[in-house]
């Protein structure tokens, strides 16, 4: 059982009509009236598809001429920051400051950490779940992976680490990257203390 748009789509490649408009001067006035008929009653439907047609071609033009505008690039995501650090239990820690960073401006910063271990240079490793926050409420999330070492200089240790941008907030919902960072640390008591450090690295949003 043939579709109602079936004799449209014949239209477009009339197999049985141009045969029977080529056999007789009769059959073919007859074959030609028909297919007249038929192109009417399918008007609509080939100017849908002439619409839908260009519509593509459209597309198609802009995705061509505008690749820039539909990807995305790397760029430096470098900053620095200070604060202070509380202990949260033997094995945690929580760190809060402030900073200005590439993208962000004027940041707060949330660094969760967690100790995960003795360092070779006698000191301990430790991973964090960092935030940076904007003025405007975008935020950048970062997993970090420190290694803290002591330092001649009584309380007092350098932090070095690598981090990896694992998605945001507002337009750094999509966020990737990756970068080092370095701080110094001192505590002020056995279980607060203070810290300077930067970063140097790379994000694409």
């Amino acid at each position: 059982m043939l579709s109602e748009r079936e004799p449209c789509i014949r239209l477009l490649w009339p197999r049985e009509i141009l045969p029977v408009a080529l056999s007789s001067p009769r059959s073919s006035s007859s074959a030609l009236i028909k297919r007249t008929n038929l192109f009417r009653q399918c008007r609509p439907l080939f100017e849908d598809m002439k619409f839908i047609i260009i519509s593509i071609v459209g597309l198609l033009t802009i995705l061509g001429a505008f690749p820039v505008a539909f990807a995305t690039h790397s760029t430096p995501f470098n900053g620095s920051g200070s604060g202070t650090f509380t202990d949260t239990s033997p094995t945690t820690v929580l760190i809060t400051g402030t900073g200005y960073y590439d993208h962000l401006g004027l940041t707060t910063l949330r660094f969760p950490s967690a100790i995960t271990g003795a360092a070779a240079c006698g000191g301990f490793t430790a991973t964090e779940q960092d935030t940076y926050t904007a003025a405007n409420g975008d935020s950048v999330f970062q997993t970090v992976h420190d290694t803290i070492c002591p330092t001649t200089t009584p309380n007092a240790f350098i932090l070095t680490g690598s981090f990896t941008v694992t998605g945001g907030s507002g337009r750094f919902a999509d966020a990737s990257g990756s970068g080092t960072v370095q701080a110094s640390i001192t505590f002020t008591s056995a279980t607060t203390g203070t810290f300077s450090g930067t970063q140097t690295g790379t994000i694409s949003y």
